[in-house]
């Protein structure tokens, strides 16, 4: 009697063992960290420069602050320069000079938070300047403005490996 009660156990023992063996583990698809960037100046002006096209200057900018943070679960942060922001422009086949970013803009003087496309960047000792487009159902804001925040969209920094690895190494610098 117990030779019939251990072959059945045995058996439900091998069945289960050889579940196992052959049950997939579950993929895992690890996206690469997205980064956003923030940068902020105690004043800046808005220039209409031709047909939907503007000139943001950010003026009194620490330009050796630049935000840069990811998106979950990765949660980094790191302050880069601008001068490294303008660098990292072209990279990468999917660079912001082939995607120009979307980028969230709000100023003291501003009745409302606007969102611009921007275009391109330029970077002195104390100023940054964008040359950025309104989307389409953006009014244009022209003037000078204080407390001047840019909140620009993210990139994919590790997806087309790109990026010098300084740049999106774990905490501040």
């Amino acid at each position: 009697m117990k030779r019939l009660i251990s072959y059945p156990l045995m058996f439900i023992m091998l069945l289960m063992l050889s579940v196992g063996l052959h049950a997939k583990e579950p993929t895992k698809t690890k996206k690469a960290p997205e980064f956003l960037f923030v940068i902020t100046a105690k004043s800046g002006e808005i220039k209409q420069v031709g047909k939907n096209r503007y000139t943001l200057t950010m003026k009194h900018t620490d330009v050796d602050h630049v935000l840069m943070f990811s998106d979950r679960p990765y949660r980094l942060a790191k302050y880069i320069t601008a001068d490294e922001l303008k660098k990292s422009w072209k990279l990468g086949i999917n660079s912001f000079e082939k995607d120009p970013p979307n980028a969230g803009l709000v100023a003291h003087g501003f009745k409302h938070a606007t969102v611009v496309e921007l275009l391109g960047v330029h970077v002195t000792k104390q100023q940054v300047l964008y040359d950025l487009s309104f989307l389409e159902d953006m009014k244009p804001l022209i003037g000078h403005f204080s407390n001047v925040k840019l909140f620009i969209d993210g990139v994919n920094v590790n997806q087309y490996n790109a990026w010098p690895s300084q740049f999106i190494a774990r905490g501040n610098s």
